[in-house]
């Protein structure tokens, strides 16, 4: 079987925050996390007796592993009183209602969901002042919005919405994976023809391992990790003009692992076309 090993290291790249200065708050926490356990409260004792990085607010990333790392600097940059829309009740959450919230950090990786492969290159745009990450319960079929403004050079989280997964623009292709992530036998009728994969690197050429496999190889050489129940997208700004292609993108929390299965509507079924592995 082609399996994908997931480790641990912080790695990103994406957003930047203009505006001004970040303030006291900044001494709370860490200027990298390289080596730190994920395991239980390691994490958290790691950041709580290092120094946060004053550059944190420049790229969201930086900013938003710290936040979901953190439990003292999640508090702080939360602007109370929240803002919270569940599916259409309006109501406003104080500093005590908060609870800390590590979101993918004990999962090990995360998930990101883009039209196509270019629209990646919008975590690297350091001119965006909103992102929004979503938390996508497959299970339940609801989407809980985290909705991040810059303000005053300081990245903090001004919104939370809670929405049905029919609301999202993704909707169909999430309606699709819910079943596709947890039924062998779905996802077997669900493959191309022919479904691209790319494994490893050749260790004469250095060149990546390619090929192709059909529908009935797919049991002993799929990929090792189908993140299911649980998953998130971070919205960087990326648009999605209609239902055609969908490219997940699994990253992980430490060391810069990143795998990609990528999905086409082919005579109107979502079908998986290419994989990493």
């Amino acid at each position: 079987m082609l399996s994908l090993a997931v480790v641990l290291p912080l790695c990103f790249t994406t957003s930047g925050c203009r505006g001004g200065k970040p303030d006291a708050d900044d001494s709370l926490g860490i200027d990298t996390l390289g080596n730190a356990s994920l395991a239980g409260d390691t994490l958290e004792d790691f950041i709580d007796s290092t120094q946060i990085s004053r550059r944190a607010d420049e790229l969201f990333n930086d900013f938003f592993f710290t936040f979901i790392g953190n439990r003292k600097y999640q508090a702080a940059r939360v602007k109370f009183p929240l803002p919270v829309n569940d599916c259409g009740r309006h109501s406003q959450m104080n500093a005590r209602q908060w609870k800390y919230d590590q979101f993918f950090m004990r999962d090990g990786y995360y998930t990101l969901i883009y039209e196509d492969e270019k629209q990646a290159e919008l975590e690297k745009d350091t001119s965006l002042m909103h992102v929004v990450v979503e938390k996508i319960d497959l299970q339940q079929s609801k989407m809980e919005c985290y909705v991040f403004d810059c303000l005053n050079g300081k990245w903090m989280l001004t919104a939370l919405n809670m929405t049905p997964l029919s609301q999202s623009k993704n909707a169909s292709f999430l309606a699709f994976y819910g079943k596709f992530s947890t039924d062998a036998e779905f996802q077997q009728h669900s493959l191309a023809d022919e479904v691209k994969f790319s494994t490893g690197v050749n260790e004469d050429s250095f060149e990546p391992i390619e090929g192709f496999i059909t529908p009935e190889q797919w049991e002993s050489n799929k990929p090792g990790l189908i993140p299911q129940g649980l998953i998130y997208n971070i919205m960087y700004g990326q648009e999605y003009a209609g239902d055609h292609s969908r490219v997940l993108i699994i990253r992980g929390v430490a060391n810069g692992f990143e795998s990609e299965m990528k999905f086409e509507k082919k005579g109107g079924k979502w079908k998986l076309v290419y994989y990493t592995a």
